[in-house]
Order: C-alpha cells, then structure tokens, then sequence
C-alpha cells in the first residue's frame, strides 16, 4: 500500500502522456499503448474504480503496486538464478549478501527469504532454465501485454521443467492453479514465450512462512486442457475489465483509498484544492495521506511498525489460526447475507455457510449462531463488506480516509453498522477505540444522505462476551475526529517513523525479528497453518 501520491517516477518525455482527461476517449486514444494487466489489477479490476483503473492498465508505469517489494524480490531471484547455473541445491553462502540500497527491514528480509529458499529446496537439485520473461509480454491477438513475476523455471535432475513461483508477502497460496492470478499470469507468459508447451510441475512456495503447494500442469494446446482454462479464466475477467474502462468515470470506494490522483478527480472537486505541500516532503508520504481503521491504530502504536506495514509493505509473521478464523467468518458471514437476511430460524442456511469442503466447520457455525441472535430481523439492508472513503481536507496535510464495514442496516431510523469481532474485547466502549472512530468518520456522510442516526457496534462473535457499548456519534463528536485524523496526517507526513521500543508493544509486533528498535527478546515461535486442513480464502 503506497501512503499517497508521490514524486517519485519522472515522466520521460517519449512516453505517452496520460494527463489528459479521462472521461471521454478522443483520437489521441488510438495512440495509447497497449495495456498492462498485472495480477493486482486482474484480482481487483472488476471491483474498482474505472478511471483509477484506466490508468493502471495504460499508465507507463504502476503506481499502485507496492514498490518496496521488488527491491528484495528482483536481487533475490537474480542471486537465486545465479546460484542454480548448475543442476545443484544452493546453500546459503552461495547467494549473494542483500545488496546495498536496501533498508535495515528489507535486509533482513532479504537473507531470511534466502535462508527460508534454501531449507525448503535442499533435496531438490535443478538447472535454471531461460523463460525470457524479464519484461512484459504481448498477447498481439489480444492486443494486452502481461506483467507480473515469473520467479524460477528450472529442470530438475529427472530432466522435468519445474516453476517454483516465490510468495513473499503472506498472500494465501493457491491449492488449485486457477485460484491465483500470480500463477495464470506466470503459466501464459511461458506458453507465450515458448518456454513452456507441455507438462509442467509449478511450487507455489511462501518464503515467508516455509510453505508450499505442488500443482501438476500441461500447457500444451489441447481443446479442454489447462491452457485453455487458464485462457478463458483470463478472457473473462478481462472482458470484465475493459467493461469497466470503455467509460473511465470516477467512482468513489475502495480504490479511492490507494489512489494517486485525488487531487484532480471529479469526485472530490468539491473539497479540493488540495493543501500545499510542506516544505520538506517525506520520501514516503506524497500530498494525501491514505488512513484505514487498521493503519491508524498502528501508527498510535508505533510508527516503526506503521512504517513496516503500511509503508514498506513487509509481510510481518505469517498468519495463524485465530486470523485464519476471523477472516473465513467474515467471509462466509457477507456470504450469508447476501443471500438475505438470517436468524436462528434459518438453520440450514447457518450449517452452509458455516461449511468448509462439504463438512461443518463448528467454530465458523458457533460465531454465524452468535450472529444470527443480534441479527436486526425485518431491517433493510444497506451492505455488507462495504467499503466507504472520505477525503479529509483540514490543516496542512489531506487524508482519503477509507474503511471497509462488515454490515450496514437500516431501521427504526438508525444506520445499524455492525464490526464483527472473533477476538476478545480490548474496550467497554467502541468510541474509545481509534479504530471505530475512523469507521465513525466515514460512516457519517452515508447515515446523513440517508437520513438516519448512525451507531456502530462492535459485535462479538467470537464469544458469549457483551458487546461494548455502541458509539452513536453526533456532529460535534465527528468534528472532533476530523481534527484527530487531520493532525495523525500531518503526523505521518513529518514523522521519520522512529519506533518506541516497548517490550509489551515490541512482543505483539509481527516485524519484530527486523526492527531495529524492537526491545522484544525475539524468543518466539511461528506457527503455520497446514492449507490443507483449510478452505481457500478470496486472495483479496
């Protein structure tokens, strides 16, 4: 996630410029190059914005996608191709030291991913083999090139071509090919090159975690094989995609909260121009300042950890049972109500929605029952994960504040909006939590256009425990989160991200191993999920 709009790309002057305006096409389109998918447009291209995402597919570069991660991934796997010149397994001195240039936190990252490589492949000797994917390749009778990551193609000692395709950043790893746009990007790109036109053996290997995942594939161009699945998996949804841009209008959601171009977007015309930049810019923060409930709370945290997270994009410590639960509860909770509304009464939609592979997950069933008892019966429905931004201009810095809310109800002239929590309450009240306060913040405009009095509630699934007491906010009270997350922007734009070395915060910190601050003992054990054991969750 980049922090907001930056400086840091120079417009070379021979490539086409794309400031114009977006919203009609004009002769100067015939000109535009092709566009670029990658597999963070492929995954959220069908849900974002069409002028933000107009500009990813023909932007000459990609100012969304995490930057920081290709200043470990491009060294790491040229040092990991260079080490496998000869059918070998690499050890550890064989790849290069983390080059220079690097921060204290990507280093570290940079030799435990090397370490990590060299433990989960030391049985298995192989030959790198040229894919010729470095850049992105052209589908000329699509007229797209594809971008992306193809990590390592290689031929083990039984002469079979093998990808092992690197996951550094805890995104879930894929139990089925199709699951995964990293993987159908990769596999197209090899069977555009040449490099790959039949069987393939692809590892989907986290180099954070040590996990792995081994898929059989045949790229050869049979009518019902997995070339042509993966072509008419990446056909759909990109008919979908060039849907969505024929007519590049702005929309307000979830893309608005990684936005570089709040400042000249029609959406927002209302509450520009934006203030002026500060004399000297953060090499991290641009002129808006992106704020969620999660990136708030850690900053008042600790802006070490805030900087590893939300800066740099770091992938902290792999996630275990507990965020597994939480995540599939809420998923199969938005799932259940999109079908409508729910109540003890309707058990046998309870049992679905809590089922994993055909079989009741009980603690998923156990948190859907607690639910559906506080479920509001006979109330409209506004939505459910619904995500809302709010563009915060007060002081010297501007905010997009974004959150994405569980579930939203109207009734007896109350905007009803629901947290689900699998954890243990940390608050008697959610208006002294940050976090809800900035759910507050964008959650006011909607319950005004609608005409209802807003109240959030922080409910408890995970637990018989009582919910803390909602927070019905009036208008004085949202003025004063304003001035809150007005002066946290500003924060953030002249912090240099020092952390506090706590050992109580230090021991909860998932970037603890990398901080340089970090007054943890770092005694700690990482526990893994068996995906096995696991449905797959949205990749989102």
């Amino acid at each position: 996630m980049i922090i907001g709009e930056t400086d840091r790309i120079s417009v070379d002057p021979r490539r086409p410029c794309h400031s114009r305006s977006l919203h009609s096409r004009s002769v100067a389109d015939e000109r535009r190059p092709q566009p670029r998918l990658t597999p963070f447009s492929m995954r959220i291209g069908e849900q974002s914005c069409p002028r933000w995402l107009d500009f990813q597919l023909y932007a000459p570069y990609d100012p969304e996608e995490p930057f920081h991660r290709w200043n470990v991934r491009i060294p790491l796997v040229i040092a990991l191709s260079d080490s496998h010149r000869d059918l070998c397994s690499p050890s550890v001195e064989q790849i290069r030291r983390a080059p220079r240039g690097l921060l204290l936190e990507e280093q570290w990252y940079y030799s435990h991913f090397s370490q990590m490589y060299c433990e989960m492949f030391e049985d298995e000797p192989a030959q790198v083999v040229a894919h010729g994917c470095e850049k992105p390749i052209p589908l000329p009778k699509r007229g797209v090139e594809l971008g992306g990551a193809v990590d390592l193609l290689l031929r083990d000692s039984d002469g079979h071509l093998v990808l092992r395709q690197l996951e550094l950043w805890n995104r879930e790893l894929a139990v089925e090919t199709f699951e995964s746009w990293e993987l159908t990007l990769a596999l197209l790109r090899l069977r555009q090159t040449g490099a790959v036109q039949g069987p393939l053996r692809v590892v989907h290997a986290d180099l954070n975690s040590g996990q792995r995942v081994e898929l059989e594939v045949d790229l050869a161009s049979e009518p019902d094989g997995d070339l042509m699945r993966l072509a008419r998996k990446f056909d759909t949804t990109y008919q979908d995609i060039q849907s969505r841009v024929s007519m590049p209008i702005p929309e307000i959601g979830l893309s608005c909260g990684f936005c570089n171009k709040i400042g000249s977007c029609d959406e927002w015309s209302h509450k520009l121009p934006l203030p002026v930049r500060l004399p000297t810019p953060s090499p991290y923060v641009g002129r808006v300042v992106h704020l969620t409930p999660s990136s708030v709370e850690t900053w008042t945290t600790c802006p070490r950890w805030f900087r590893a997270r939300y800066v740099l994009t770091l992938p902290g410590w792999p996630i275990g049972p507990n965020g597994r639960l939480g995540l599939l509860v809420h998923e199969r909770l938005a799932l259940l109500h999109e079908a409508g509304p729910c109540s003890v009464e309707t058990s046998d939609r309870l049992e679905e929605a809590a089922s994993v592979d055909g079989v009741i997950n009980q603690e998923v069933l156990n948190c859907i029952e607690r639910h559906a008892e506080r479920c509001p019966q006979g109330a409209n429905s506004i939505g459910h994960e619904l995500s809302l931004s709010e563009l915060l201009v007060r002081g010297k810095k501007a905010a997009m504040v974004s959150a994405r809310i569980d579930g939203v109800w109207s009734h007896s002239g109350i905007l009803d909006c629901r947290d689900y929590k699998t954890g243990q309450a940390r608050v008697t009240r959610v208006q002294d939590d940050v976090a809800a306060r900035v759910q507050a913040f964008v959650l006011a405009p909607l319950a005004t256009r609608l005409g209802l009095r807003l109240r959030l509630r922080y409910e408890f699934v995970g637990s018989d425990a009582e919910d803390p007491e909602p927070f019905e906010p009036e208008d004085d009270d949202i003025e004063a989160i304003a001035d809150e997350l007005a002066a946290i922007a500003l924060q953030i734009a002249e912090s240099d991200f020092l952390g506090d070395p706590d050992p109580l915060v230090c021991t909860g910190c998932p970037y603890q191993l990398a901080c340089p601050d970090s007054a943890a003992d770092h005694d700690i054990e990482i526990e893994v999920v068996d995906l096995s054991d696991m449905s797959p969750l949205p990749l989102d």
